[in-house]
């Protein structure tokens, strides 16, 4: 157990960050898996992965969360974490771009390879 309460806010940041992110991909993938049809066995894998990844995140920001509790920090925490982030309507766009764009070319290659396989096997 870490007791150093700048670590731990640290951590804290960094492991919300990557569940935004975490989230985010998976939004994603729903939507763009739904909008082009692809069948659900092809992302079965990722979603998996990225269930696991989120249920480890949130369980480790409850536990970050309940250790700057109990060392009286937590309202600081959280002035400091709205103080210094701005709070916009657009928040990790740039980020959902990124992971959309790499989706996409990831589904497109993954897509035109199964086309090139299948030809290979009519064959």
């Amino acid at each position: 157990m870490n007791n150093n309460p700048e670590l731990l806010k640290d951590q804290l940041e960094e492991y919300e960050e990557e569940l935004k992110g975490i989230k985010s991909y998976v939004k994603e993938l729903n939507d763009m898996t739904a909008r082009h049809g692809t069948d659900s066995e092809v992302v079965k894998d990722d979603l998996f992965e990225a269930e696991s990844n989120s249920n480890y995140y949130e369980a480790e920001i409850t536990r970050i969360k309940r250790e700057l509790g109990q060392s009286g920090i937590a309202p600081k925490v959280q002035a400091a974490a709205k103080a210094v982030m701005p709070q916009t309507a657009k928040q990790g766009v740039g980020s959902l771009l990124f992971s959309s764009i790499g989706f996409l070319a990831g589904l497109l290659l993954g897509t035109r390879l199964q086309r090139s396989h299948d030809r290979k096997r009519e064959r």
